[in-house]
Formats: C-alpha cells, sequence, structure tokens
C-alpha cells in the first residue's frame, strides 16, 4: 500500500502589541489558538526566529506582508491547502485526536479499556441509591452504545454463593459436550486437529467461541470457563495436538500465563472474544451479555452477575506490631528543654554528681535516679554513668510499702530481712531497685 501522506501544519497570523509596533507575524495555528483574550503577544514571543535575532531586535524585522491584502489572500491560501491535505487523508496538526472505535463503554460491568489514550474524558456516572438502581443504569447505557441487552441475574439464571470458577446461567446450562464440537466436520478422524469455530454474532451465547489472549488464539470453552490453546509453531504449537482427546484444556490463569499475560491477573481483560465482523470484545463483557456467569468467590461467594461490579475485597485488619512495645511514657507530646540537651553534658553533669557525692555512693545514686525520670534520654546517661562508676546495679532498690508483706507473704518478710541485714534499717529512707 502506498504510503500515508505527510501531517500537515496549518499556520496563521497574530499581530504584535508591542507599543510601536503592531506588525502581523506568521506563526503555527496551534500557538495562535492558544493566545486566550488576556494574553499578550510581541515579536519576542516569534519562535521561528533564531534566539539571537530574537532577543536583541524582535520587532524591527521587516513584515511578513506589506499589505492588508496580501495577508488576507495568505490566510485563503493556507485554507485552500489545508483543505487539500484533508481531501488526501493526511493528518492535521491541532486536531483533536480521533474518538476510539472500541465498542466498550465507559460504565460497563467491566472497565476493559479504562485508562486508553484519547477522545473524550470520561463523563462521570449520577449517583445512586444503591446498587441495583446503579447496575440498571449500566445495563441501560450498555444497550444504547452497543445495542446488545444486559439481562439481570434473575433473568439469566445465575446463582450467587457458589465456589470459585464455578459457571451458572440458563445459558450454559444448557449447552452439552457434543455443542463444542458442533463445528467440526463429520469425518473428522480422532488425532486430526481441530477448526476455530466460526465468530458468532455478538450477544449469541455459544458451546465454542474464537478468542485471543496476548496475540494467541484459543477456543474460550463457556461450558467448562476453560480455554483450549490453538497457538501455532513459533509457540508451543498447541494447533496441532488439539485433535488428541481433548486437545491443550488450559484454565483461564493458566491460558492466561501460558500466553504471557500473567501480570494482567484479569482474564476477563485480558482476554477478547472474537465476534462476527471480527470485533473484538472482552470476555468479562462477553459472559455477562450471554447471560453466563463465572463465580468469582475464593471457596464460595456469588460472582459479579451482569451490570455490577466485582465484589470488593475484604480489607483485614493491620496486625500488631511483634516484639515488646514501645514505652511511650518517656515520649513528652512536644519536646521540652531538657530533651534538647548534647548526651555528653548530661553524663557530665551526672559525674559530677557521682564525684560529690563520694563518701557516699548510696546518696549519689540516689540523686542519679530522680535524674533518670526526667526523660528517655537522662535515664539512659544515668545508667552509663553509674555502671562506669563500677556499680552493679544502676539505682538502689526500692521497697515498696504500699503492698507490704500482705500482698507478698514470706516472700515480702524474707526481701526486707535481707535489706536490715544488708545495713539499712526499716526507719530509713526506701531503698530504690530498677534493676541492673
Amino acid at each position: 500500500p502506498p504510503p500515508p501522506p505527510p501531517r500537515f501544519y496549518p499556520e496563521s497570523c497574530v499581530r504584535c502589541e508591542a507599543a510601536g509596533c503592531g506588525k502581523w507575524r506568521r506563526v503555527p495555528r496551534r500557538v495562535a489558538a492558544s493566545i486566550g483574550p488576556r494574553d499578550r503577544w510581541v515579536c519576542h514571543f516569534d519562535a521561528n526566529v533564531p534566539a539571537e535575532e530574537r532577543d536583541a531586535f524582535p520587532c524591527e524585522r521587516r513584515r511578513e506582508w506589506e499589505t492588508d491584502g496580501d495577508r488576507i489572500a495568505w490566510i485563503a491560501e493556507q485554507k485552500r491547502k489545508e483543505a487539500e491535505a484533508r481531501a488526501n487523508g493526511a493528518e492535521i496538526d491541532g486536531d483533536p485526536p480521533p474518538e476510539s472505535t472500541d465498542d466498550t463503554p465507559d460504565g460497563t460491568p467491566e472497565k476493559a479499556h479504562e485508562g486508553r489514550g484519547g477522545g473524550r474524558p470520561a463523563v462521570p456516572p449520577p449517583e445512586f441509591a444503591d446498587a441495583e438502581e446503579e447496575a440498571e443504569w449500566r445495563r441501560r447505557k450498555h444497550e444504547e452504545r452497543t445495542g446488545v441487552h444486559l439481562m439481570t441475574k434473575e433473568e439469566a439464571g445465575i446463582r450467587e454463593d457458589l465456589p470459585r470458577g464455578t459457571v451458572s446461567g440458563y445459558a450454559a446450562e444448557q449447552m452439552t459436550e457434543e455443542d463444542e464440537d458442533e463445528h467440526e466436520p463429520g469425518g473428522r478422524a480422532d488425532g486430526e486437529p481441530r477448526t476455530m469455530p466460526p465468530p458468532r454474532p455478538r450477544g449469541q451465547p455459544a458451546a465454542a467461541v474464537p478468542a485471543v489472549c496476548g496475540g494467541v488464539d484459543g477456543v474460550y470453552l463457556a461450558r467448562r470457563a476453560m480455554f483450549r490453546c490453538m497457538c501455532g509453531p513459533d509457540l508451543e504449537n498447541c494447533a496441532a495436538e488439539s485433535g488428541a482427546g481433548d486437545g491443550v484444556v488450559l484454565t483461564t490463569t493458566a491460558f492466561e500465563r501460558h500466553c504471557g499475560m500473567e501480570k494482567s491477573k484479569n482474564w476477563r481483560n485480558s482476554c477478547s472474544v472474537t465476534c462476527a465482523g471480527g470485533q473484538k470484545v472482552k470476555i468479562g463483557i462477553w459472559l455477562d451479555e450471554v447471560g453466563i456467569d463465572v463465580a468469582r468467590g475464593k471457596g464460595g461467594g456469588g460472582g459479579g452477575g451482569p451490570g455490577s461490579r466485582a465484589p470488593p475485597k475484604d480489607h483485614k485488619a493491620p496486625k500488631e506490631p511483634k516484639g515488646p512495645t514501645r514505652d511511650a511514657r518517656w515520649q513528652p507530646r512536644r519536646p521540652g528543654p531538657f530533651d534538647n540537651l548534647p548526651l555528653r553534658r548530661v553524663m557530665t553533669v551526672l559525674e559530677l554528681v557521682m564525684d560529690t557525692e563520694g563518701d557516699d555512693p548510696e546518696a549519689g545514686r540516689r540523686a542519679i535516679a530522680r535524674a533518670g525520670t526526667v526523660c528517655k534520654a537522662w535515664l539512659c546517661a544515668a545508667q552509663a554513668v553509674v555502671k562506669a562508676h563500677g556499680a552493679e546495679r544502676w539505682c538502689p532498690e526500692i521497697e515498696r510499702t504500699t503492698g507490704g508483706a500482705d500482698e507478698k507473704g514470706e516472700a515480702g518478710e524474707a526481701k526486707n530481712a535481707e535489706a536490715t541485714a544488708d545495713g539499712g534499717s526499716d526507719d530509713g529512707p526506701a531503698r530504690l531497685s530498677v534493676g541492673s
């Protein structure tokens, strides 16, 4: 075939609005169309002129047209060239992109063409009172755009709460195993490769329909929700083995993986059915149009049904982190002046406290224990200073006077006796114990 005509770039004219200039300049029509009513255009913006000339003397260049008659004649010539290019089928720069010819509209049960490039932006659907009203709106929109009527779940005989992969619907229940090979000639011998079934009109159910996934041909067996691969020698030549027994029959996920579309993880969108006239329809849309449903539930659960969406996934509650929980008591809501002190300075002060109380180490450790309650940083500094001085425990033990021996019984009495034997007295100050 002959090559397509080159892209045509129409031009227009813009008048400079600088003081004392007012000359008409030739610019691309895309630039002229982008100038708004409040925008100001001057000769300095002309991209057709080299940068060094544009920056030095932008408005001193000669006029494009000497008179207005010459400019009007040039505009008429531009229109004639554009009309000629359109007649030859050339693409015109600045025209909006053509609308997609995909028959899958916005708002169908399977958003097969979501994110496609070009075309007008999709109009958001209106607000609905419930899911039934939304499904009815989607069925009506689908029928207006494609001319195919979508049946409700009750009309199609679709059952809910079925295990995953179970096929339901009146159309699927009437299909038999012989219907899958009804297009085959009667004299086909066993082992002879099967042929592709003929395309059916859109919306007409069939036990075997031609399908394609990732450019690989296959046959979708609607009664079993499986694919018979018919790939050629460039892949694994499954078409040559299609006559042996049932052929190379794969599940929906296996066929998707076999065709190199495993990243899609949605065979309803990655696989298409070839209808009459070579029209490609996403298999999820085709199932809704013929009134057949393949259950989506994991181990039990209803499918989407015609005109509805896939059921939402169950969002599990976040798991609690393993291990010890963080002590938030040491973290103030707003950091105060004590938290901003460098740790080395805090340790220097605590070392001075230990040296000052050298005659009574217990008093120094008690003072450091009080300092450790300020914040977590001071607690770490207190532990480091006390252990640096060779103490076995970073602070003295605390004897709880609220519970006493009544709660702990003999263990409490033994602990008090041990504390008295170490040199303390019951009348003295309470001894702290926070462990090493």
